[in-house]
């Protein structure tokens, strides 16, 4: 019987070893200038909570040499299943900003072993690039400081609306918001701490309105008063939040806000949000 409880830590340890092998080195597939880069990376090891025992620490080097150190987060099984003390997988995304041949290695706080890779950027479906204030007129905004864009955003405060039919949000919400001429899209979902109930009403009702991430702490501010994620973004859930950045990636002349906090704005109404702004004189 102890002979057999060896062998079988030991076949356990062969696959870890062979896991991070096989993730030491890696060659992913072209990206577009100012796209986001994503890969995933495989940590066995055994956390009482994933999301905060272990940091995965990443250094993206650009083709002229120049460095950006990183984080990556913890995604579960990277399928939408899994919990603080369940998966392996972490992913590891940046957008890069020069055309050309990349690097980033990554290391783990535990002193896991870590690993390297590469990635193409192409100037294929290359997106605007970085908003900087507007270096001829530092009061407006610019991509990359140079071409002037004037802002126009749509604020999604509804945090059940990410549960709701993604085919239905995008006809109803996201191309209507796009032919009155939004080009940005604020979102509390992405950090989801409350007011689930908040969504459109007259759509489809959400699959589901679990979606707390957090325990502990005040939810309001959880990076500040203690609150801990205990799980990702649950399948189906995952899948519309990635539908969403996809189809914001795809859109012409479109970019993402990201809110960090909460607005507590209730119902909301629609057609009062899409009538067009009018520039201030």
């Amino acid at each position: 019987m102890q002979s057999a409880t060896m062998c079988r830590r030991l076949i356990r340890s062969l696959v870890a070893a062979l896991a991070l092998f096989v993730a030491s080195t890696a060659t992913a597939d072209p990206v577009g200038l100012y796209r986001v880069f994503e890969t995933e990376v495989i940590n066995t090891n055994d956390y009482k909570n994933r999301f905060v025992d272990v940091e995965l620490l990443v250094e993206n080097t650009a083709p002229s040499g120049k460095q950006w150190d990183f984080w990556g987060v913890f995604d579960g099984d990277g399928k939408g299943g899994g919990d603080k003390s369940t998966g392996d997988v972490w992913k590891l995304r940046f957008m890069p900003d020069a055309p050309g041949t990349w690097t980033y290695a990554w290391r783990w706080s535990d002193d896991t072993e870590g690993g390297e890779g590469r990635f193409e950027v192409t100037e294929e479906n290359a997106g605007k690039g970085v908003i900087k204030a507007y270096a001829e007129n530092p009061h407006g905004f610019a991509y990359n400081g140079t071409e002037p864009v004037w802002l126009k955003y749509y604020n999604e405060t509804g945090h059940g609306s990410i549960a709701q039919d993604f085919d239905w949000v995008t006809e109803n919400v996201f191309e209507p918001l796009v032919e009155h001429g939004y080009n940005h899209l604020q979102v509390n979902w992405l950090m989801s701490l409350c007011c689930y109930g908040q969504y459109y009403y007259d759509g489809p009702e959400p699959s589901t309105l679990e979606l707390d991430l957090y325990e502990g702490g005040s939810r309001r501010r959880p990076s500040h008063c203690g609150a801990k994620p205990t799980r990702p973004l649950a399948t189906p859930i995952k899948e519309q939040h990635d539908d969403t950045l996809a189809w914001t990636e795809g859109a012409a002349d479109w970019r993402r806000l990201d809110a960090d906090r909460v607005d507590g704005s209730g119902r909301k109404s629609r057609a009062a949000a899409l009538q067009p702004a009018q520039p201030d004189d």
